[in-house]
């Protein structure tokens, strides 16, 4: 592949149309670039000098992003990519899912399935040159440009794009990708993280060489201590669960006897929430947003509340949870109470013998017997996701429903409420029985 002439990456091919393990590159060997292809495994000659001016085609198999300059003819577009004249990134989107050439989608001939190309914009395109774009199946677009901050040269840049348009900052992606010499036709498969570029950097074996990368993956440190919060003291053996945006446990860990913990390896440009527990104390959690800064170290402490729970007690009031609340007319448990019901399961385990009733509720509308069966549907769904979610002993839970008969507001049949006094209603509650 690499010679001791011009040697640029131009594409990879999108999967599903007969490009995806075609390389497509720009050999020049005397002076006059010639179009190559390299067909790495697929009998399917995907590529052609119409679509090698930064072309790539979007995820929704609508939308290409490429590389042109003020004329949209063949020759234009040809000459810009050889010569180096000055270009602007622009955007399309057509009007069927289909591979389209650039040219055709730049030309007035009828039939071609492109709208008009969109420039843009001032955030990503410069009085320079812009160039070489590349988006992948994340929608990160990534371009060369030497009107952007960078190291030298074409340094290539990654942005963030949807069909709503721009949705990140232009950030510049730094050594070793970027060098003092131009670096461009950046390609990226956001699955397998790996890629190629071209670059002229003094290493290369001739003018521009093709070099190949794969990405490490962004990954961050959690740490903290966990202390008391009345005397300051640290807290040894208290549990800490790392869970993602969708309760899964991620991670479990004990204090050490400085009460600190630590999570390592973290990745990078995610939401987590952090829940320590420790025996008589009530449990507390905190939300972390883990940037995109690779090597760093977070800091969570804690301060845990000593409080005693006792016969009587109900755990929504005691653990300040949010109401486990029901949309109407159903018992289905919603993503936001199987938050607070973690909470629920987590006290369990902290006190095994303790022992709840739970009670679930109905708003006043419909027919009083339909809401008493309702509510001991929801009382049902409550305790199963207890049992089958935290593995709790059935003989610890009991509870029954009440239908409409135990409002906490004045909605009553004769009255009309809005949707958030019913609510109120619609809920369940955690009497401790025994601890």
């Amino acid at each position: 592949v690499l010679t001791t002439s011009h040697t640029d990456t131009v594409n990879l091919g999108t999967e599903g149309f007969g490009l995806q393990a075609d390389l497509c590159f720009l050999n020049d060997t005397d002076g006059d670039t010639i179009f190559n292809h390299l067909d790495l495994d697929s009998d399917v000659d995907g590529c052609s000098d119409s679509v090698e001016a930064g072309n790539t085609l979007v995820a929704d198999n609508k939308t290409n992003i490429f590389n042109t300059g003020t004329d949209a003819n063949t020759n234009g577009l040809l000459d810009q990519f050889e010569d180096g004249t000055t270009g602007n990134i622009n955007y399309i989107s057509s009007y069927y899912l289909a591979v389209s050439s650039v040219l055709n989608a730049c030309s007035d001939t009828d039939g071609d399935g492109f709208g008009g190309p969109e420039n843009l914009g001032s955030q990503i395109n410069t009085e320079a040159r812009d160039t070489f774009p590349f988006i992948d199946a994340e929608g990160n677009l990534y371009f060369s440009s030497d009107g952007h901050l960078g190291l030298g040269g074409l340094d290539v840049f990654k942005t963030k794009l949807s069909s709503k348009g721009q949705e990140a900052e232009v950030y510049n992606l730094g050594k070793p990708i970027n060098s003092p010499s131009d670096d461009f036709t950046f390609i990226f498969n956001s699955q397998t993280k790996q890629g190629y570029f071209a670059s002229n950097r003094e290493q290369s074996k001739g003018y521009d060489d093709i070099y190949g990368f794969k990405e490490i993956p962004c990954e961050a440190s959690i740490l903290g201590v966990i202390s008391n919060k009345n005397t300051q003291e640290p807290l040894v053996g208290a549990e800490v669960l790392l869970t993602d945006q969708n309760n899964k446990v991620l991670e479990r860990v004990s204090t050490t006897l400085e009460g600190r913990f630590i999570f390592k390896e973290t990745p990078c440009s995610k939401s987590y929430l952090i829940r320590v527990s420790k025996e008589d104390f009530l449990i507390d959690e905190k939300t972390i947003e883990i940037s995109d800064a690779r090597g760093h170290v977070f800091n969570v402490d804690f301060y845990l509340e000593s409080k005693a729970i006792k016969s009587g007690d109900d755990l929504t009031e005691v653990l300040n949870l949010s109401p486990i609340y029901f949309d109407y007319n159903v018992s289905t448990i919603r993503p936001d109470a199987e938050i607070e019901l973690q909470k629920v399961i987590a006290v369990l385990k902290q006190f095994p013998e303790m022992r709840l009733e739970v009670n679930s509720h109905t708003d006043s509308r419909g027919r009083a017997s339909y809401n008493l069966k309702l509510s001991k549907n929801r009382n049902k769904a409550i305790i199963t996701y207890l049992q089958e979610q935290g593995k709790i002993d059935p003989t610890r839970l009991n509870g029954t429903g009440y239908g409409e008969t135990r409002l906490v507001n004045n909605c009553l049949k004769s009255r009309d409420c809005n949707e958030i006094e019913h609510q109120k209603n619609r809920r369940s509650e955690f009497i401790v029985l025994k601890k």
